[in-house]
């Protein structure tokens, strides 16, 4: 019914006509043509063969008349309007879902731009499922409940059974507090296949993504002031009016099945956990729809680990060892003093225990040291410093370094833990202002330290000769 009338439609596409169409009726008015008294004709035939009659009305010249006057009142230069009253319709040929058409391809555009999501008024959600057909529209989307094609698709809903939380339940745990009645039905207006770049899908996309962040939240007033209870409380909106494509497929499917999970079992556990990591690392200068986009999956998978805590009943043990972890996060960070401490302290020692050893060997129990230059004595001791000097200031860097970039990798490994107590623009900064000034140290303080031992190396190598040179003459 809905593509033959359609078609009958066509031919005023032909002729200069002014179109006003929504969601419950069609109108198009024009000034006599040759072809517009056949064109009415056909239109009123096919309405009147399907026991239609009734929806349409005809005026010429402002006066309506019968489908049988408009031979005789059509006449050169009369006006004329057709008005179709679609609600009929809609509901006279609904089969195992709703259909309405839409003529005029920007008339619908303009329709879907103005809808309220959560109105019950919205066609979306008090018709379901629902097929809308849009006159030339390029590309079809939709989902579970609802489709939006041309005449002359094949396409249908998506079959899958999606497992989105019924009205009901959502509002058991969303707080509604609204004048308005409110209407959070996600499964009717996702959308779950379609291509975000077609003008005519961005608001349904849009209004998709905005009811699905509706379900996880803890009070809905609004659109406009919407409380989200966890760590900290929050009020700010839930969306903002939104024209251009904002949340793509992607999105949306990782949104739904955060949905999913939330409701799937301990509803109220889950919701808590998830709104306690969002109110950490929310940006507040954004919309709630908005802000989710880019902390969404972080926080699922969080959100996620931390039930499994909480449903074994071991959240004391969970929260004990995370002290103990940030416990250990300290030391590893002071192991970049701790490793110039050592490295210097080292150097002292071995220093200090060169000189003891000759002073107390050579000097204080050896008298001919003549001789024991001439034997080469000297030489080889002196060598053999320059050798472990060389080696201990290679091996203490090689593990100092190493045990450096171990502890870098465990404090990033153990980073989405310790974020429990602490947002992430918190964390980052606390990193950064306590690790910026050991690290500037440990570059600059541990290469003079080897240096150092290099220099006594180099000198330990030629002392005999320096003896021999300068001391001995």
């Amino acid at each position: 019914m809905f593509n033959n009338l359609l078609t009958k439609l066509e031919v005023f596409n032909s002729i200069e006509t002014k179109i006003s169409e929504n969601w419950g009726y069609l109108s198009i008015e024009g000034t006599y043509n040759q072809s517009v008294k056949d064109f009415i004709t056909q239109l009123c035939l096919l309405l009147k063969i399907n026991d239609d009659s009734g929806c349409l009305t005809i005026k010429i010249d402002n006066e309506t008349v019968d489908v049988d006057e408009i031979e005789s009142t059509l006449t050169l230069n009369s006006s004329w309007l057709i008005h179709i009253n679609k609600l009929p319709l809609i509901e006279k040929y609904k089969t195992n879902h709703y259909t309405n058409f839409f003529f005029s391809k920007d008339e619908f555009d303009s329709w879907s731009e103005n809808l309220d999501p959560f109105s019950p008024k919205n066609p979306i959600n008090n018709k379901n499922p629902l097929n809308i057909i849009v006159k030339n529209l390029h590309e079809s989307f939709g989902g579970p409940n609802l489709l939006v094609c041309n005449e002359l698709s094949a396409v249908s809903f998506d079959s899958f059974n999606y497992k989105l939380p019924a009205e009901n339940i959502i509002t058991e745990t969303v707080h509604v507090i609204s004048q308005d009645t409110i209407v959070i039905n996600p499964k009717n207006h996702l959308i779950s296949f379609g291509n975000i770049k077609n003008k005519s899908a961005i608001p349904f996309f849009n209004n998709s993504a905005i009811v699905l962040t509706s379900c996880l939240i803890s009070e809905f007033y609004n659109s406009d002031k919407i409380i989200l209870r966890g760590i900290k409380r929050i009020q700010l909106q839930l969306s903002k009016k939104i024209q251009n494509a904002f949340f793509d497929l992607n999105y949306i499917t990782n949104l739904r099945e955060v949905v999913e999970w939330v409701y799937e079992d301990k509803v109220e556990t889950r919701i808590k956990l998830f709104i306690d990591r969002i109110t950490l690392d929310l940006d507040f200068e954004k919309s709630y729809a908005e802000g989710l986009i880019p902390i969404l999956e972080s926080s699922y998978q969080q959100a996620k680990e931390r039930y499994n805590f909480v449903i074994i009943e071991r959240k004391d043990q969970y929260l004990k060892e995370l002290r103990e972890l940030l416990k250990d996060v300290k030391a590893q960070s002071d192991l970049y003093s701790t490793k110039i401490r050592s490295l210097l302290s080292n150097l002292l020692r071995d220093v200090l225990a060169g000189f003891l050893l000759v002073g107390f060997s050579f000097f204080t129990k050896v008298s001919e040291i003549t001789k024991l230059n001439d034997a080469k004595l000297i030489d080889y001791v002196f060598k053999g410093f320059a050798v472990y000097f060389i080696l201990s200031a290679i091996f203490q860097s090689i593990v100092d370094l190493y045990d450096i970039k171990v502890s870098k990798q465990e404090m990033y490994y153990w980073k989405n833990i310790t974020r429990e107590f602490l947002p992430k623009k918190e964390f980052e900064k606390h990193m950064k202002d306590s690790l910026r000034n050991r690290k500037i140290s440990i570059s600059v303080l541990y290469p003079l330290t080897i240096l150092v031992y290099f220099i006594i190396a180099y000198l330990s190598w030629y002392f005999p000769s320096i003896w021999n040179t300068y001391l001995i003459k």
